[in-house]
């Protein structure tokens, strides 16, 4: 239920908020399948309003989920996808998806440890591009 969703959304929040960290905004669909409405995934609608609210470039962004439907979406707008494995599809699963990741990883962590760290290389060599 939306109320459900609220009370797991706010401890989530709380969570990360505690540890340090900070989520500006979050989005999601409460429609069903059979609604077909272009913001539940694969469709593409909701992650279309975030990127053109905070002006995303798809080339430049990640798209991090645990389902196929996750990788569809990202790919589907040029978001380079990475698939973890949170539990709710092994890897196997994945491999017979006929879309594949551009990433794989464990956890959300590693995930997001990976992307600091690329795009701390980016910026390194932006920088050393500039002073050139």
């Amino acid at each position: 239920s939306r109320e459900d969703l609220d009370r797991v959304t706010v401890k989530m929040l709380t969570a990360i908020n505690n540890h340090g960290g900070m989520i500006e905004n979050i989005y999601y669909c409460m429609h069903k399948k059979e609604d077909n409405c272009n913001c539940r995934k694969p469709k593409t609608g909701m992650l279309e309003n975030a990127m053109d609210m905070y002006e995303v470039k798809p080339h430049e962004t990640y798209f991090v989920g645990d389902s196929i439907v996750d990788v569809e979406a990202g790919a589907k707008l040029g978001i380079e996808t990475i698939f973890v494995l949170s539990g709710k599809t092994s890897l196997e699963e994945s491999r017979k998806w006929p879309i594949r990741p551009n990433h794989v990883f464990k956890n959300f962590l590693e995930a997001a440890r990976w992307i600091i760290s690329k795009e701390k290389r980016r910026a390194e060599r932006a920088f050393k591009r500039k002073e050139r």
